[in-house]
């Protein structure tokens, strides 16, 4: 399960598609390190293999609180960035943070569910459980690129190979934190 790290190939490659700022290379390590911040932050989902459920949930409202607090570090992030002076760049920015809105909202989702779930009851918890799930495995599909349409820009596809930050290997990604259909994390 490497839903953030499926998120992040082509996300990272449309940003570097996507324009620029004054500093074009400045700009793309910005954007790219937004999203290595958030893989980094949020980490992976807890296990199931935790058989006591009260346990589960603690551990899922902590992951929750991570994952929130690191979406929200990325689009602080991504508004630190300013104002590109390219179309293209500002509409990427814009995609991006209405995606890490709608990843907020699945994760206060999780965490509220998790909250309310019984840990003293192992069968209660476990439909709690599959309704998280359910809702992380509703987020868009990471293979489908967010930026796809966005006109590129030559001197941002350029910069990204020059970025740090834009040099994360794909299979350096983190672990995704939202599970598939049928699977848990």
């Amino acid at each position: 399960m490497r839903r953030l790290g499926k998120l992040l190939i082509p996300v990272v490659a449309a940003a570097t598609l996507a324009g620029c700022a004054s500093d074009p290379v400045t700009w793309a390590d910005g954007f790219c390190g937004a999203l290595v911040t958030l893989g980094t932050s949020v980490g992976p989902a807890p296990s199931d293999a935790l058989t006591d459920a009260a346990v589960r949930r603690t551990e899922m409202i902590t992951w929750a609180d991570r994952a929130i607090a690191g979406t929200d570090r990325a689009v602080h992030d991504l508004e630190q960035l300013g104002t590109a002076p390219d179309a293209a760049a500002e509409q990427a920015t814009a995609r991006m943070t209405d995606g890490l809105h709608a990843m907020r909202a699945a994760f206060v989702d999780a965490k509220s569910i998790a909250e309310q779930a019984d840990g003293a009851n192992p069968a209660a918890f476990e439909k709690s459980y599959q309704q998280i799930v359910e809702r992380l495995a509703a987020l868009p599909d990471p293979a489908q690129n967010p930026f796809a349409g966005v006109p590129g820009s030559a001197a941002v596809a350029d910069a990204a190979t020059k970025a740090p930050r834009c040099q994360v290997p794909a299979d350096a990604a983190p672990p995704s934190p939202a599970p598939q259909p049928g699977e848990n994390p």
